[in-house]
């Protein structure tokens, strides 16, 4: 018993230690469902890791993902889907 109340308090302060502002990291294939849904409003994209902002209602969720190097298909759904989208140079 002690141990789940440990685990879900940890749990907790894992969750709430991330500012409001700091995207959640989310599987490549959680941005694709919602890119195909039209529910991404921008995407900023360095190499393979996208950084990308959904509404949701009234809201807007900030994700991260990692994937793959961008291609002229995703482009081209990105651009068919009125998503914003920032290219960003690798450092």
């Amino acid at each position: 018993m002690r141990h789940t109340i440990l685990v879900a308090v940890l749990a907790l302060l894992v969750a709430c230690s991330r500012g409001p502002d700091e995207p959640e990291e989310v599987p490549f294939t959680e941005l694709r469902a919602h890119l195909n849904a039209g529910r991404i409003e921008r995407i900023t994209i360095r190499g393979t890791h996208y950084t990308w902002t959904r509404q949701v209602g009234e809201r807007r969720a900030h994700r991260e993902s990692h994937g793959p190097q961008v291609t002229d298909g995703l482009s081209e759904e990105l651009l068919r889907h009125n998503v914003r989208v920032t290219y960003e140079r690798e450092e």
